[in-house]
């Protein structure tokens, strides 16, 4: 696998982690990644938390149905 693979596979795991949609083995593979990533990678995966992290804050609270 190339250096532009591997990096667009980083990115994709990447996305599912932060999501929390990866399968077992997925989450693995990106745990292992995650000890070896580049500084860029690592800022990347920063990024996505913050952005997953922002997007809570975005909608109002709704109360529920009094019923």
């Amino acid at each position: 696998m190339n250096d532009s693979n591997q990096h667009n596979d980083f990115e994709s795991l990447c996305s599912g982690y932060v999501l929390n949609s990866l399968s077992e083995e997925e989450r693995r593979e990106f745990e292992e990644k995650l000890k070896t990533a580049t500084p860029e990678q690592m800022e990347f995966f920063r990024d996505l938390q913050q952005v997953r992290d922002d997007f809570a804050l975005l909608s109002k609270p709704v109360s529920p149905p009094k019923e």
